[in-house]
């Protein structure tokens, strides 16, 4: 058994988080609807050199409620990944102004990465791109709120890896800073990659 990083995908359920989680675990897009995974995917790479193993969470949207409000799946998470489409402008807003702002309260010192899901739909002439969420105000409100911001395509498996490698080494940064909580609220990072 391995120490590893606990990584948790959240989002609406159109967001296109297991679709991300799939072409990163698994190297394919489903063409086919697909349920949220119900298991955590173990995954180990190497990034700047170094080794890292980490279990991904995939989660409905309910439970980024719970994730808010319960006392326990937040504290053993090493970063939080929050996922939204590029073209779903509502969700963009809901996640900026309300769940963005409430994690970075009920969990400061677990790091956030706002990640911008199906950007290819930015490139399709057919589509009218004119409400769609642009780079720009997707990093202006990471900025905002002390949080680092990418932009992926899963379909095209663009900014994928890029996208979890910087989670990994984000959630590795923030790590001594946990560790710094009082003994109520810390939990070890140190956890075995084993999935029940």
């Amino acid at each position: 058994m391995e120490n590893c990083l606990k990584v948790v995908v959240l989002g609406g359920d159109t967001a296109g988080k297991t679709s991300l989680i799939l072409v990163k675990t698994k190297h394919k897009f489903p063409y086919r609807r697909v349920h949220r995974l119900a298991d955590p995917t173990i995954v180990r790479t190497r990034i700047d050199g170094k080794t890292y193993t980490f279990s991904v969470w995939d989660t409905k949207k309910i439970e980024l409620c719970e994730q808010l409000h319960s006392p326990g799946p937040g504290h053993t998470t090493d970063v939080f990944m929050l996922c939204f489409a590029v073209d779903d402008r509502s969700a963009f807003q809901a996640l900026t102004h309300k769940w963005l702002p409430q994690l970075k309260t009920r969990f400061p010192f677990v790091p956030v990465v706002l990640v911008a899901c199906k950007v290819d739909l930015r490139s399709y002439p057919s589509v009218s791109t004119t409400n769609h969420v642009t780079y720009e105000e997707g990093n202006t409100v990471a900025e905002q709120h002390g949080s680092i911001y990418c932009e992926t395509s899963a379909l095209h498996a663009e900014g994928v890896t890029e996208c979890f490698n910087l989670s990994v080494r984000y959630a590795d940064l923030n790590l001594d800073k946990r560790d710094k909580r009082p003994p109520h609220e810390n939990h070890s990072h140190r956890k075995n990659c084993v999935i029940l």
